[in-house]
Parts: structure tokens; sequence; C-alpha cells
């Protein structure tokens, strides 16, 4: 049973010339394969299931590209009162595979022969079953469902939008690929931010992030590109291919310091931000990062080649043309795709090639025209570039505008026509042998050419009035044989140049959409809807598709997310992003078709110029065949389909040349390093541990990290580090060649920043385990090693020429405890989050135990969003909040656990409220804690940007939420409660005075510098000016201010003071604030009188009580737990000095209630890191 025309307007049907002459497949299969052995044709007879088990293929039968294997591809969606139902006609079918359609387990159709992998049912609904089978000679093959149902024309999926403070994110360019192995494409979004840039203009811009989503809206993970990553549709080209053929899609792309990928890793030193002050990035190491498909985990990274250079060297001073990439996925073997990364056009243009061999990025070739204008491709590259076998030796060229490379990188062709724009590239002339290139040209004489894509020969070309910034061509209009070509500022016009009596189409896109073989246009604009318009047989235009409430992207240009034959038969799906953001949709056609094709995204020139369509300015993917009313069907493609798990052999060798210098590893810039050397055992380490100029650097035993052989590194561009060593202050000294000499055993010891070659080291992987460290002043041709090869203690370290020996290689520990910063325990801090700009509070200002930690705005400083330290030991601390009494409350991550929202908690001394400030050296600190050993740290859950996100701990990562500024701000905290009780007790009889006692002094002045607390009643006096007291019959004036310290309170009174009142009691309400220990208050002159007293008074009685903050360990009172408590313990323990009542306390570190040798062992276990947390208590 034949399909017919349901759903097709007749105002664009197609007239069938000649059914039967089209569908004979009488055209060999050209352009690259018709050169191919039987035995590579014998593979498309075989049935899915044979081809999809093939693991090796044999170097005789290695000539066919090996693609996808992908599932039938059964999609149904709504069309008119019916559904549309559609399917994929493999590469692995058998040609004239009989198809049957089944809705709920009832036969539909029957498609045999050469009739279309499609079907109108009228009596179809989304809540319908459909099922698949093939069958070859009767025998079913194949059994396939549908998964894919819509009661729309379309399939809408949602977005986890990302969050900025600095900007807002819509989806952008899209790719597919088959990450998990089971034939359905997973989607790729990259997300634009709004203050995006073009490299012309400058600004800062929002990180650019990469999320992989399966067609059912789940989100598999999501890359961070980094502050060092710019947005813009030059900057980040991320390629998507199963490189490796394994089954799984990888992908590629650009990376930089503070990449981090879709596990949370961080690519290189995530503390580092190269942007200049007008945003552009023109420092720092470039990367370039193979990423799994299925966990977006970062599987290899090599250094970005070439690298930037000398920045006016590209075209510009300001840093434009020098960050202009492109990229391509090409078959350069004929077997395997390839990641090719270019870098410039406007002058000197540069591609790289990578193979991917067991997870790692292996470079294949590289063109380089260098600064040489007479180079053939120096200057000639466009705003885009396409693959395609050019010249029919099965393996892909890259066309890039007016040049051409082969596959073997060198120059295929070269017009000298100067910088160009957009590209297309396929079989646009069916009666002219090959393949052709049409482009349009930025330079004098501008306008756009024909050529022959094999030789470069023109065909045709017409110059313009201007810069031609857009062109367009393929089988648009029935009314020509073979393509129509246009570009802006031009007619539109046939094969040979002449004028067509058309209207010009838009110049944006093209879609295969409503069923016959001509393509429709797919056109857009700056937030508006895509359409999709029908040029019929009166050269006009009708639209058939307008996506309201979803657009297109990249502004002007009007492009889609994506465009391709992602499902279904072989018409092409369009994504475009919701006004809002939140979703894609997938529109499918509504149309039938009475044609069969092969799935285009089997044919390796359209699956690659697909992986290639998010590349700068998008450009439609193009077939290697011809598809128009004019022609017959073509032939079907020739390829290998790969299996799940299945490796395939190069038809070559990958022999990839030998760098001029070799590739250093990328370092981990957040750890102290030990150095070992493999031949000898011992350490890299500074003699003595001298922290001056000069120091000597040998080897020598080590048992644990300490500063003299412990070693940080800091990236320094192009695969260098600078080698930093940890003596001193951890920051001033670093690894040094003597003089930056060059020659074999030049000493190396270490010296300040010197900025120089002489302190640069590479990190050359061996592949064992082990890494030889190349100086830079040597162009790597040296390297760090033992002097005499010895195995030593203390024998030298020098430079010498690699030799491969063990005494050259090292191998590389890492500590990963911090070194925190000093921090003033009487300076109130607000902690800012560097990626959200707001503060660390406690929600709701709840001054309870439990109370919740997040963020949110600030106008100032108040007792929620203010907290103070105080030092534990090893560099943590406590981190108080301002909250009750400044006192109470400190930071507490719940459990220890990652994940868990932090709270605010009584001190219970253990290590979930230990925090060390990590300086990042950019004016940032992380917050890390001992629970998690310095592996987790501080952070805004999801890296959220709005108020109320909660604090949470988390493995570190680098990330900006993890980033917090500390400033101190001037705020007085609560007095930590001293309550003091006094009782005056007095018998009043007779008071003989012969003349009244009069002071010496001024009237008392009483200074107090912080509030006191004084509970007693029924009287409540505030005192907050000098106070004068005169009491009868004595004046009493007190010269000096109140002292306030922390130690017990002390009252020297020289002289007794006799009242002839009542018993008085007094509260001064505004309370001292004071540290953790017991006030002391001196008054340091006694009262003077030039009269004798004469008093008769019965008894006065003082009562005093205490209440001592708990701070175990702490035995000499001086707020640090060290080796100097234990050795006062031990001293009171024999008896040779006593202890405050507060030390006692303090000391009773099983809280058993009394003192003896048990507290002083576990005292020193805790000193000694043994154990983590007093009181320790046995089980």
């Amino acid at each position: 049973m034949k399909t017919g025309d349901v759903g097709i307007p007749a105002s664009v049907k197609k007239c069938k010339q000649n059914e039967k002459e089209r569908f004979c497949m009488k055209i060999s299969f050209r352009h690259g394969w018709a050169m191919l052995s039987a035995a590579v044709l014998s593979l498309t007879a075989l049935p899915l299931s044979a081809v999809s088990s093939i693991t090796t293929i044999s170097a005789a039968a290695a000539a066919a590209p090996v693609v996808e294997n992908l599932d039938r591809g059964i999609v149904a969606i709504k069309s008119g009162n019916g559904m549309l139902v559609s399917w994929r006609f493999l590469a692995s079918d058998p040609t004239g595979t009989e198809f049957r359609l089944y809705r709920d387990d009832q036969l539909l159709m029957t498609s045999k022969g050469d009739e279309a992998t499609c079907f109108y049912d009228e009596s179809g609904s989304a809540s319908s079953r459909y099922r698949v089978d093939s069958l070859v000679n009767g025998t079913v093959q194949t059994t396939s469902t549908c998964s894919l149902i819509s009661g729309t024309d379309y399939f809408q999926i949602p977005m986890d939008v990302p969050k900025a403070s600095n900007c807002t994110y819509s989806p952008n360019d899209c790719s597919v690929g088959d990450v998990d192995g089971d034939g359905v494409y997973e989607l790729f979004v990259k997300w634009d931010p709004s203050n995006s840039k073009d490299n012309s203009q400058k600004g800062k811009t929002g990180n650019v992030y990469i999320d992989c989503y399966k067609l059912t809206g789940e989100k598999l993970w999501r890359i961070d590109m980094g502050k060092n990553i710019r947005a813009g549709a030059h900057y980040t080209q991320f390629l998507v291919a199963d490189f490796d053929g394994d089954g799984y899609a990888e992908m590629t792309c650009k990376t930089a310091d503070g990449t981090v990928d879709g596990t949370g890793k961080t690519i290189g030193d995530g503390s580092k931000d190269y942007r200049n002050s007008s945003g552009y990035i023109l420092s720092g190491p470039e990367y370039y990062t193979l990423f799994d498909g299925r966990t977006g985990a970062a599987l290899d990274t090599v250094n970005y080649v070439p690298d930037r250079g000398t920045v006016s060297k590209w075209g510009d001073k300001y840093g434009n043309r020098v960050d202009r990439f492109l990229g391509s996925v090409a078959y350069l073997d004929g077997v395997h795709p390839s990641a090719v990364t270019i870098r410039g056009y406007y002058t000197r243009m540069t591609a790289t090639a990578y193979d991917v061999v067991d997870k790692k990025l292996v470079q294949r070739w590289k063109f380089d025209t260098g600064n040489d204008s007479s180079q053939p491709g120096y200057g000639d590259g466009n705003h885009n570039c396409m693959p395609a076998d050019v010249d029919g030796d099965g393996k892909q060229e890259i066309i890039l505008g007016s040049t051409c490379l082969d596959d073997n990188g060198k120059v295929l062709w070269c017009l000298n026509k100067g910088h160009g724009d957009a590209l297309h590239v396929g079989d646009l002339l069916p009666e002219r042998p090959g393949l052709e290139v049409w482009m349009c040209h930025e330079d004098k004489p501008y306008g756009v050419t024909l050529a022959d894509a094999k030789t470069g020969e023109i065909i045709f070309h017409k110059d313009g009035t201007g810069d031609t910034g857009r062109c367009c061509a393929d089988n648009v209009w029935a009314g020509n044989n073979g393509a129509e070509f246009w570009g802006l500022g031009n007619d539109v016009f046939d094969g040979n140049g002449n004028t067509l009596n058309c209207r010009r189409p838009a110049v944006n896109f093209l879609s295969y959409w409503d069923g016959d073989f001509e393509r429709e246009i797919l056109d857009g604009y700056t937030d508006s809807p895509a359409t999709i318009s029908k040029m019929g047989a009166d050269g006009k235009l009708t639209t058939l598709l307008t996506t309201d409430g979803y657009y297109t992207c990249n502004t002007t240009k009007g492009t889609p997310c994506l465009s391709a034959d992602i499902f279904g038969d072989w018409r092409e799906e369009l994504i475009v992003r919701a006004a809002d953001s939140k979703s894609i949709r997938i529109y499918c056609t509504p149309y039938t078709t009475g044609s069969r094709i092969t799935t285009l995204m089997q044919d390796p020139q359209y699956r690659n110029q697909v992986a290639g369509q998010n590349i700068s300015y998008n450009q439609p993917p193009h077939a290697s065949f011809y598809l128009g009313s004019d022609q017959p069907i073509p032939a079907r493609p020739v390829v290998q389909v790969n299996g799940n798990g299945g490796t395939v052999e190069p038809i070559e060798p990958i022999e990839p040349p030998t760098p001029t210098r070799p590739t250093g590893a990328v370092m981990d810039t957040s750890v102290k390093y030990h150095f070992q050397n493999v031949g000898s055992g011992q350490y890299l380490e500074v003699d003595s541990g001298k922290a001056e100029n000069g120091a000597n650097v040998q080897q020598w035993g080590a048992d644990t990290f300490d500063g003299h052989n412990s070693w940080k590194l800091i990236a320094a561009g192009d695969g260098y580090y600078y080698i930093r060593s940890c003596v001193g202050d951890g920051k001033t000294c670093f690894l040094d060649l003597e003089n930056g000499k060059p020659d074999d055993g030049t000493n190396i010891g270490i010296w300040e920043n010197t900025h120089s070659d002489a302190q640069l080291f590479k990190f050359v992987d061996n592949g064992d385990g082990t890494y030889t460290i190349t100086t830079k002043a040597t162009e790597d041709k040296a390297c760090v090693a033992v002097a005499s090869d010895s195995t030593d203690s203390g024998a030298n370290i020098v430079q010498w020429t690699c030799n491969g020996k063990d005494s050259q290689k090292w191998k590389i520990s890492v500590d990963t405890i911090k070194d925190g910063v000093e921090l003033d325990e009487h300076t109130c801090y607000m902690l800012k989050n560097v990626n959200s700009n707001l503060y660390l509070e406690v929600k709701d200002g709840a001054a309870q135990a439990g109370a919740t930690v997040q963020q949110w705005g600030a106008d100032g400083a108040a007792a929620h969003n203010v907290w103070h330290v105080k030092k534990v030991n090893w560099g943590y601390y406590y981190i108080y909040s301002a909250l009750g009494d400044g006192e109470s409350f400190v930071l507490n991550v719940n459990n220890g656990d990652n994940a868990e929202p932090l709270t605010i908690a009584a001190n219970n001394k253990q290590s979930t409220q230990y925090f060390k400030f990590v300086d990042n050296e950019d004016g940032t600190y992380t917050i890390v804690t001992r629970a998690s050993k310095d592996l987790s740290c501080v952070e805004i859950a999801g890296a959220q940007t709005s108020s109320g996100a909660v604090a949470r701990q988390w493995a570190w990562n680098d990330n900006d939420c993890q980033k917090w500024v500390l400033e101190p701000v001037a705020y007085t905290l609560p007095s930590q409660m001293t309550t003091v009780t006094t009782t005056i007790l007095t018998t009043t009889e007779t008071t003989m005075t012969t003349n009244p006692a009069t002071t010496t002094a001024k009237p008392a002045e009483t200074t107090v510098t912080k509030p006191v607390t004084t509970t007693a009643k029924p009287v409540e006096t505030t005192v907050t000016k000098p106070v004068t007291t005169t009491a009868k019959p004595v004046e009493t004036t007190v010269t000096k201010p109140v002292t306030t310290t922390a130690k017990p309170v002390e009252t020297t009174v020289t002289k007794p003071v006799t009242t002839t009142a009542k018993p008085v009691e007094t509260t001064v309400t505004k309370p001292v604030t004071t540290t953790a220990k017991p006030v002391e208050t001196t008054v340091t002159k006694p009262v003077t009188t030039t009269a004798p007293v004469t008093s008769d008074s019965t008894e006065t009685t003082t009562e005093t009580t205490y209440e001592y903050p708990r701070n175990y360990g702490d035995v000499n009172l001086d707020g640090v737990v060290d080796i100097a408590d234990a050795i006062f313990l031990n001293k009171y323990l024999a008896g040779q000095i006593t202890l405050s009542v507060a030390g006692t306390l303090n000391a009773d570190c099983n809280a058993s209630g009394h003192l003896d040798d048990a507290d002083t062992t576990i005292l020193m276990a805790y000193v000694l890191m043994k154990i983590t947390d007093l009181p320790y208590i046995e089980e």
C-alpha cells in the first residue's frame, strides 16, 4: 500500500514526473564511494543485526566511513485530524526492505520496494500505539515501537535555565549525538548569555554553558566553560561525534582555566581570571578538551594548538581576530571522524586535526600559514567551514572559503579571494561531475562565487557593490534544473550565472519539509519566530510554518538552534527556543511524502555538516548527493554501521607529526605537591628550608608534607607552570634556573619571581605514572634531573638534556590539606559570595540552634549577616554569628556531609565547626571544612544567584559560588554574658564625721569602653557620660578609666566605702562586650581624702558568681589548643603549678569531672591530630 499526499496543500504538491524512472536508482553513487570494493558494497545487503555486530573491519574492506548505529526512529505527530507516522530507512536496511506499520497491534499499511517510510493515519490519536516491523524475503528482521508521540506537530522539551546576576540566558546553538548507545540522539544545548559579544565588541560576558538532554527532557550534565571563555558566536565551537567508534558520542571544544566539566571537576586553575578591562581574554593558558558524552567528564585536555602568541600578529591589537575560531568533524582517514579546530582567517589561518585514541586526543596534523601573506590560505578563510570528499578518494577535505585543505592538512587549492562569510558545499549541479562550493566575499571585489570543489576552478563569479555578508544555494525551485544561487545584493542565478525569474528568498537557512525534493526556505530574525516557506511554480513564496512564541537565535542571522534529520523519515526537524527560554520545541513536518530515502544522518557528508552547523555563522547541511524533481533518487550511501562497543581500524596508521615541543599535562593548581625522583626514591626539597634567594634545591627523604619539600603550581600559559616553594610565606620563592642558562649542569635553586623563562617548567606525562619536568629556557630539550644520577640524600638538582633516565623522571603525590590565612579575631566580617554578590546570613535572623544559613542582599551590617572568628588550631577557625550575644552560635556543617544545608549551632568543639580560609590570591577566599579534610568548602547550592539560596558544604571545584569576599565591618558585638551578683549588707548605726571627706581629685569620671551588664535591683542606671558621684559623708573620685580585658574580675579598692543608706541594687543596662574569658576590671588608683573619716558599720559582704565558657584543651587560656596546653596540664598534675577555675574546666579533656593522666593522653592525641574532637569520651 503506497502513501498518498494527505496533508500536503494543493498549492505545494510537486509534479511526480516519471515516478518509475525516478525510483530506478540507476545513478551510481558518486563523489568518493564509487570505487569501493565489492566486499564493502555487500554490507548494504546485510540485515541490521548482522551489520551492527561488526567490531573490526579488515584493511582490505575498510574503505567506507563508520556511521552511528541508529534505531528505527519512529515518530508520530498530530496532522490534521489524524496522526502522521514516519520512520527511518537505515543504511543497514537492504534495498527493497519491506516495512509493516501497526497501530494497537493492527496492521495499518505495508511499504515495499521504493515506497515511503511514512503514513497518514486518519483514525490515529496521541494515545495510539505504533509499531514498525522490517522484513527481508518475508522474514522479520527488526521490530520497533514508537516512543515519540505527540498530540501536536512538535515535541516540547523543558530546559534548566542557568541563572546569573549580571545577565539572562537563552538556548542557542544545538547539536545531537548518541551518548548512551541506544540509537536515539541526545541533544547538546549551548546557552548564550544576554551580554554575549561579537569579537569586535568590548565588554565582559556571562559564562557559556553546554548541557546534554535526553529527548524526554532529562538533563544528563552541564559544562561551565568558565569566565576565561568569552561568550559569542566565534568563541565556543563544539563538535559532537563518535570519534573513536565505540558507539558513544564524545564532544570536543576549546577550554581554559576555570572550565568545569559535567562531573564538577575544574580544568586548570579555577581561581584565575584573565579578562582585561575590555572583557577580552588575551593571556593565560588555552586548552582543547575531549568530553565524555555520557557524563560530561573531561577525558583528555591538551594545550590548544596554536596558542595565541602575539595578539597583533592576527590582524589587530585589541583581541578581535586572534579569537576567531571554527571547527569541523571530518572523515580524514575515510573511516572514522576526526575533530578539526581552526583559528584565524582574516590574516594568519591555522587548523589542527585530532583523532581520538584510547579516549585521548592524538594530533593528526596541523596547518599554519604563519604570518607570511604569500602563503596559500593566508587571509583566505570564511566565517564557516564545511567537510566534504571533494576529490573522490573516500576521505573528506575541509573547505574554509577561498581555501580547501586536503585530508592530510595540505592546501588543495586557494582562490586568493580573501575573507568571506557564508559557505555552501554540496552536489549543487547534478549535470557536472563532483561537488560545488558557493561562497560570498567580504573583500573587494566582494560578491559571490561558484567554484568546483575539487579544483577550485571558478564556474562563475558576480561582483558586489560592498561587503557581501550572506549567500545561499540549493534546489528550492522546480522551475530550474539544478540548484539556485543567491546572495545579499544579488539576483537569483542558475548554475551558469544567469538571472532567474523568481523572487529572491531569504539567505538564512534551508529545510527539507514538505515531502518533495525541492528544499524549503527557513528564515528568522532577532527574537522572532522561525518561518518555513515554499517557492511555488510561479517563483513566489508561501509560508508553511510559523513557530509562534518560539524564536530563532543568533540575532539578525536568524538561524535555528538546529535543523537536521533527527528522527522519522528523511525530512528535517526544526529546533527553536521559547521566548522565555524555559523550553525548546522540535517541530516535525506534518506532510507526507511519496519517496523513500536513506536517513540523511547516515550520509557522511550531511552528518558531519550537521555536526558543524553550530560553527560561527551557522549554515544548513548539504548531503553528498543532489535531490530534485529533475533527477532520479540518488544511490544509497555505502557505509559501515557501527555496533555498540565495536572498534574500527583506520585504513592507514595514525602518524601524528612529532611536535617540536612536547605537550604539557594540565596540572591541578589548588593542591600542594611532592616530587619524588624515580631513580633515587627521594624528594625535591629546599636545602635546610631556607626561604631566601639562591637557596639550593636538592633531594632528600620525606615522611610528611612540610614547607621545605612541598610545592605549588601557578599556570603560566602554553603548558608551562611556575613551581612555587612552600618555604617561608609560601608565596615568594620559585624554582629557578641559575641565570636562566640553557647549559647542561645548570644549578637549580629558588628565587623570588622573575617572570622569566628561567622559572617556567612543563610537566610531560611519560604514560607510566611519571613525569619529565622540562624547562622553557631550553625549549623543552632539557629537564629537571638529579646530578650524576645520584641516589644520595643531599644530591644536587640540575638541568640536563632529556635522555629518558630515571633520574629525570618524577612521581607526583598531592596533599589536599590547604594553607589557611590568619584572620583578625577582633574584626567583624560580612561574607559576600562572588557568584551572586549576595551575603551569607542566618535565615530570618533566627537566634536559635538549627537555623538555616542562606544568602541574601544587604544594605548594611546587621546581626543576622555579621560574623566573627576565633582560632581553633592548624589554621582553622570557629565562625561565630553576631546573633544573640554574639558568642552563642557558630557556623555548623550538619553531620559533616556534603549537600547538607549549613546551620548555626552551639559550639560543640567538633570538626564540623572548624573552617579554614584559603586565599585564592585574587581578593577572594575559599572556606574549606575540617570535617572534609579540606576537600570540601562552603558554597551556595547549585550556584544559584537568587536571595534565599541555602549555603552548604560541597566538594571544592573552584566555582565562583564557592568563593567569598571578606568585607570588614564596624560592628559592636554584644558581650559574652558574665553574671556578677553583688550583695551589699549594711547596718546603719551612727556615722561620726568631723569634717566631710573631700577628695583631692576632680569629680569622678568613669570611662567604660564597652557596655557592662550588672544584675541587681530595683534601680536601673544607664551610664552614658562621665558620672560624678557624691556620697555623704564621702566624695569619691576614680581618676583612671575602667580597663576591660579577658581575665577573671579583679577589683582593687584601697579603702572601704561606708554608706548610711539601705542596701542598694543597681542595674547598668548596656552590656560590655568581652571575649570568651571572664572580665577583668581594675580601678587603678585608690580614693584619696583630705580629712579623716569616722564611721561605724557592722558588715559589708560581696558575693560574685562567674559563668566560664568551656574551651576544652585550652588549659593556659590563650585561646589556642596546642602543645603548650599539654605542658601546663603535666605541670599541674606534677604539682608544679596551679590552674584557674577556667583552666581546670578546660583541662578536663574526657569530661570525667576530675583531672588525671588520661586527660593528658587525650590532649596530646588531639594536638597530634590523632583525634579530631574534644572532649573525647571513650564508649
